[in-house]
């Protein structure tokens, strides 16, 4: 029995039935940190967009995880992207009345902040869906991070379950008939 919420599949799940699930977690968590400083810190475009094709690539042809799928996760980030960028390309000016324009260089800076995040996405969903969240944080307890990090880690993780559990339950509530 395959565990989802709502149709949807659990990142965890993903994690678990991924190929990528047995390669060293340390190693993993490192490479993915490594290649999402670049993206973020990229001063081109080409940087970031090789990472996201190289990050979706090993996740979806070595972690075997369908590129429908994968590409449906990717939509999530997207559309906040997509509504970010617009917002960047809108220049608003209220002197002397109301105009709002769209200016070259907004554009460039909407295309590169959005070509770096995706990147940053690739990376993260490279480490999230290949590597279970207890090994992710029992390879930053590792690396000495602080005690309370991991601990609210932990919680979270924990808490995230306790709301779906609870959500069901309440969905299942109300769509029961009264009698």
């Amino acid at each position: 029995m395959k565990h989802n919420h709502f149709g949807a599949r659990s990142i965890d799940e993903y994690a678990y039935s991924s190929k990528l699930k047995n390669w060293n977690s340390s190693l993993k968590v490192l490479c993915s940190f490594i290649i999402m400083i670049l993206s973020i810190c990229s001063q081109n475009v080409i940087v970031p967009i090789l990472i996201a094709v190289s990050a979706g690539v090993i996740t979806v042809y070595n972690g075997k995880i369908h590129t429908r799928e994968y590409l449906s996760l990717m939509c999530i980030p997207l559309v906040f992207l997509i509504m970010t960028s617009i917002a960047i390309m809108l220049d608003f000016n209220f002197s002397g009345g109301f105009s709002v324009k769209v200016l070259p260089e907004n554009v460039y800076r909407a295309v590169h902040i959005s070509c770096r995040a995706i990147g940053a996405v690739s990376a993260m969903y490279l480490i999230s869906l290949s590597t279970p969240v207890t090994e992710i944080i029992a390879v930053l307890g590792k690396l000495k991070l602080p005690f309370v990090i991991i601990e609210l880690m932990n919680l979270m993780y924990k808490y995230i379950f306790i709301l779906l559990d609870s959500q069901a339950k309440m969905k299942n509530s109300a769509a029961a008939p009264l009698r």
